[in-house]
């Protein structure tokens, strides 16, 4: 097993890696810091061709890296997490500007990925034998072939390497095409694994929103990793229904908490705020509706509201800050759409301004929307809080 080349990585300009190569391309994009507004760095916009090189990279790559045993594979994948802690500075201040997240939690992004690519690397392949006087059955997990990874924008890196470090463990090759909101921190990971892994095996393409069909579409990929919105995910799966790719969706949800009568209100009332506010609110499993139990209804609501009090918004690397802004102003359109339709709809606000804050950065205030005058739509046993950020 030969890695490609130890670079030293420059914090300020980003790369497509291709082949083990640090690629540009004739046309650039870039993301926009969503506390400030501002431009960050210029990444290259892959194009058909590169796409096409990626994947025959991938595939000659595959030939080999699928022989190497799994202890070589387990050993690469533990040097590349010791290295991407090495970096924990330098991801965090990245995280901090590109998703807008407040420094602790981006910091613990890089944690939880890194302990996430530790306990990946520790899997086994097992080989299990059924035999009986006249048979025997073995089953062997064998490596597919080349996975794309679709990545989102809400939590760059884990949702990126936890795709990388599950198919290179398996013997498997993969080419990550990461947010073109949110494309810099996995660029830089991308960039740092090619120390430990052979050219071809490790590959990240930024883009645009061509990038993404483009691989569903090609031929030399054998799987698609997405994780995302129903809608794209449903145009993946028909996408590679085409050329029957093997396919993984990771897609949003529409949860819901029910709170009961025996609760401990002040324990129990921030856990549930963090689990609809927690990154903005920008997180696939967050509560969106709350139901309380008529009996603590009062103090339940009273309780959460207290709690959002201190989830102040503001600067992402400002030690006081609860909150960051939400993440691109797409988004930030259709929150405030949530907000006004609460408005429309009669819904009393409990905390929060009803008037959303124009300015630098996509900064909504935490509100907690009490629709308990609405509550002869639902059993008369619960009440119904909407939390919205």
């Amino acid at each position: 097993m030969s890695p490609s080349k130890t670079f030293d990585l420059d914090w300020s300009t980003f790369y497509n890696i291709i082949n083990g190569e640090k690629c540009s391309a004739k046309e650039t994009s870039h993301g926009i810091n969503p506390a400030t507004g501002d431009k960050l760095w210029d990444v290259p916009v892959a194009t058909e061709q590169d796409v096409n090189n990626a994947v025959d990279a991938a595939r000659k790559a595959f030939k080999s890296w699928r022989n190497v045993s799994i202890e070589d594979r387990r050993s690469a994948l533990l040097a590349w997490s010791n290295k991407l802690r090495s970096y924990k500075e330098e991801l965090t201040d990245i995280i901090c500007k590109e998703v807008g997240r407040p420094r602790p939690f981006s910091a613990m992004e890089i944690d939880i990925t890194t302990g996430t690519i530790d306990t990946l690397a520790a899997l086994d392949l097992p080989v299990e034998r059924i035999e009986d006087d006249t048979k025997v059955l073995t089953t062997r997990y064998v490596p597919l072939g080349v996975v794309g990874a679709i990545c989102p924008w809400n939590f760059p890196v884990i949702l990126s390497l936890n795709k990388v470090a599950s198919a290179l463990i398996t013997g498997c090759v993969i080419i990550v095409k990461p947010s073109p909101f949110t494309p810099y921190s996995a660029l830089k990971c991308v960039e740092a694994a090619q120390e430990f892994f052979p050219p071809g095996v490790v590959q990240i393409l930024g883009g645009d929103d061509k990038l993404g069909p483009m691989l569903t579409a090609h031929a030399g990929v054998d799987k698609i990793a997405f994780t995302g919105s129903i809608a794209t995910g449903k145009k993946i799966m028909e996408a590679c229904s085409k050329t029957l790719k093997r396919v993984t969706l990771e897609l949003g949800g529409n949860d819901a908490v029910i709170v009961l009568p025996d609760v401990n209100i002040e324990k129990v009332a921030p856990e549930v705020v963090l689990g609809c506010l927690q990154n903005s609110g920008q997180v696939c499993i967050a509560s969106k509706r709350v139901f309380i139990h008529k009996d603590i209804y009062e103090p339940f609501l009273a309780a959460m509201v207290g709690f959002t009090g201190h989830l102040k918004p503001g600067d992402p690397s400002d030690p006081n800050t609860g909150l960051g802004p939400v993440q691109n102003l797409m988004q930030y359109e259709r929150v405030k759409g949530f907000v006004d339709d609460c408005r429309e709809s009669g819904f009393k606000f409990a905390t929060g301004d009803q008037k959303v804050k124009e300015g630098k950065g996509y900064f909504i205030q935490p509100t907690v929307c009490d629709s308990s005058c609405f509550a002869s739509y639902i059993d008369s046993e619960e009440r119904l809080v909407n939390v919205n950020n």
